[in-house]
C-alpha cells in the first residue's frame, strides 16, 4: 500500500538523522540528599558574590539559602574576593560529589528502606521495578518467578486475561455480537443512537437500559461531527510543547524526533498529513499496531502478578492522533451538554477542586437539614481494561465521533501485538493480534483519548442512576432552583 512505503521511508529517514546527532549526556545526575546540599551552597556563594559586585539580592532569599546551607551570617560582611574563593571550592565539592552520585543514591535508598522496615514492621525492600514476579499456587501459597523467560510467560499470561475480563459480559455474548459486532457499527447501533432499535426478547435488562440512555440528544443532532483533520497549525503547536523524555513505545519515532520535526515547516506538514489520513480514512498503518506493556509495582516489594500496574506504552504519531480524538469529542460534548453534570476534569469550570468543595458542601447541607446520606469514594477496579469496545463505540458516536476515528481507534486497540517491559528490558516475544477471538478489549492505561472514552461511557450510566431515584438532590430556598446529582465523577 503506497501509505505504508511512505511511512516505512518516513520512519527510516528519521532513525538515519537520529543515528547522526550529537548525544548530549548532560544531567540527569542521581539525587541524593549530599548533592542537594552542595547545590545549595553553590546557590547561596552566588548570591553572596551577586551581592558583594552590587548586584540586587533578594535578603530574604539569600538569608534563607545561607541557613539550608550551614552558612554562618557572618559571610556577609566578608569580602568579594574571600567570597569568590568559597564559591570555588563550592564547586569542586559539588563535581566531587557528582562522580559519587549513584553509590550515594543507593545508600539513601536502603537507608530509606531500613527506616520504613522499623516503622511498619516489615521486611526491608528496595523501591524500584522488580525482577521477580509471583503466581498463585494455591489460595494462600505463591511461587516466585526470577527467571526471564518465565517472567515474561507470567506477565504476558496475566495481561491477557486482564484485556478479557469483560469477554462474560453481555455485549460479547453471541446474539449482541451478531447485533453489534465487535466495534458497535452496525444498523442495530444506528437504530439505537436514533431510539428506533427493536431488543432481543432475551436481552439482558440492564443492557436495555444502558441502551435507551446512549440515544443521541437532539442537540449533538444538530452540531454534526467531530472534525478528523488535524490543523497542521494545532500539530505543530502541540509538538514544539511536547517535552522530549516523555515515554511512547520504543520506535524509530519519538517525542523528541516529533518535536525536532515540529521547528521545520515542510517536515510539521508531512508528519500532521501522516496523522491525519488514518482518521480520516479509518486505515490503521502497521507502524501504530505495536504496544508496550510497562510492568509497574504498585507498593514496593508486592511482586504479585494481579497487584502490579499495567501502564501501555503507545507509538508516539498514534497516541497523539488518540489525543485530538480525545480533545474534539470532549469539545463537542460538553457543546452540546451531553455530559453528566457529575462529571469533572477536562472541561471548563469544572475543575478537580470543584469536586472537593462541592462534595464538602454537599455534606454540609445534609448535616444543617439532618437528613441522612452517604458518600462512598470508589476507584473502579480495572477501569481501563474492563471497558468493551462496543459500548464505548455507541457512547462515542452519541457525541459525534465518525466512524473513521471510531474504526482507526479500535482496530489498533484489537490488533496491536503486546510486549512486556520489566527490569529485564523488553521483552522479544508477544501476545494478542487480530486472530484473537473474543478480541482485546479495554483501551489501556496511557491511551490518549483513554479517559475521554471513560467520561462518555459513564456519562448514559450517571443518566440511569438518576431515572432510578439514586441521587441526591437540593432545592435553593429563594430561587427555588433544584440541583439533582448522582455523586462526583472524576474523568481525568
Amino acid at each position: 500500500m503506497q501509505y505504508e512505503a511512505i511511512d516505512k521511508l518516513r520512519c527510516q529517514c528519521v532513525a538515519k538523522a537520529e543515528k547522526g546527532c550529537r548525544k548530549l549526556c548532560t544531567g540527569q545526575v542521581a539525587f541524593s540528599p549530599e548533592l542537594k546540599l552542595a547545590r545549595q551552597k553553590i546557590t547561596a556563594w552566588r548570591l553572596l558574590v551577586k551581592r558583594c559586585k552590587g548586584g540586587r539580592v533578594s535578603s530574604r532569599f539569600l538569608r534563607r539559602s545561607m541557613d539550608k546551607s550551614n552558612i554562618t551570617r557572618s559571610w556577609l560582611a566578608e569580602t568579594l574576593e574571600k567570597n569568590t574563593e568559597q564559591l570555588t571550592q563550592a564547586f569542586k565539592a559539588y563535581y566531587d560529589i557528582k562522580r559519587k552520585c549513584i553509590d550515594l543514591r543507593q545508600t539513601q535508598l536502603d537507608s530509606l528502606a531500613e527506616a520504613l522496615a522499623v516503622e511498619g514492621n516489615s521486611s526491608k525492600e528496595k523501591m524500584g521495578s522488580t525482577s521477580r514476579v509471583s503466581i498463585p499456587i494455591s489460595p494462600n501459597t505463591w511461587r516466585d518467578i526470577t527467571d526471564k523467560k518465565g517472567i515474561e510467560a507470567a506477565i504476558m499470561d496475566s495481561n491477557r486475561r486482564k484485556f478479557s475480563q469483560a469477554a462474560h459480559t453481555p455485549f460479547y455474548h453471541q446474539n449482541m455480537v451478531r447485533e453489534f459486532g465487535y466495534q458497535g457499527w452496525t444498523p442495530a447501533s444506528q437504530a439505537v443512537l436514533h431510539g428506533y432499535y427493536v431488543p432481543p426478547q432475551d436481552a439482558d435488562p440492564h443492557v436495555l437500559l444502558l441502551l435507551n440512555a446512549l440515544q443521541k440528544p437532539a442537540s449533538m443532532k444538530t452540531l454534526g461531527n467531530v472534525e478528523t483533520k488535524i490543523p497542521i497549525q494545532e500539530h505543530c503547536k502541540f509538538w514544539r510543547k511536547a517535552k522530549e523524555n516523555t515515554s511512547c513505545y520504543p520506535d524509530s519515532l519519538s517525542f523528541a524526533a516529533m518535536k525536532a520535526s515540529s521547528f521545520n515547516d515542510y517536515n510539521c506538514e508531512v508528519d500532521c498529513l501522516m496523522a491525519r489520513v488514518p482518521l480520516v480514512s479509518g486505515y490503521t498503518p502497521a507502524h501504530w499496531k505495536k504496544c508496550l506493556d510497562v510492568m509497574i509495582l504498585k507498593k514496593a516489594g508486592v511482586t504479585q502478578l494481579d497487584l502490579l500496574h499495567t501502564i501501555v506504552l503507545f507509538p508516539v504519531d498514534c497516541n497523539h492522533a488518540f489525543k485530538f480524538i480525545d480533545k474534539g469529542m470532549m469539545a463537542l460534548g460538553e457543546q452540546g451538554s451531553a455530559l453528566a453534570p457529575e462529571h469533572y476534569g477536562s472541561q471548563k469550570h469544572r475543575r478537580a477542586i470543584d469536586l472537593a468543595v462541592n462534595k464538602s458542601l454537599t455534606d454540609d447541607i445534609l448535616r444543617q437539614l439532618k437528613r441522612p446520606g452517604a458518600i462512598c469514594s470508589n476507584d473502579a477496579k480495572s477501569c481501563c481494561k474492563l471497558i468493551g469496545h462496543t459500548p464505548a463505540s455507541l457512547a462515542m458516536q452519541r457525541c459525534g465521533v465518525p466512524k473513521s476515528e471510531i474504526k482507526c481507534l479500535f482496530t489498533q486497540l484489537q490488533t496491536a501485538t503486546h510486549q512486556v517491559r520489566m527490569s529485564y528490558g523488553d521483552s522479544s516475544t508477544s501476545y494478542g493480534d487480530k486472530t484473537w477471538i473474543p478480541v482485546l478489549h479495554g483501551i489501556g492505561q496511557g491511551n490518549g483519548a483513554g479517559p475521554a472514552i471513560w467520561a462518555l461511557l459513564s456519562t448514559p450510566l450517571l443518566h440511569i442512576s438518576r431515572s432510578k431515584g439514586l441521587h441526591c438532590q437540593f432545592i435553593a430556598p429563594f430561587s427555588a432552583k433544584s440541583t439533582c446529582f448522582s455523586g462526583f465523577a472524576l474523568c481525568r
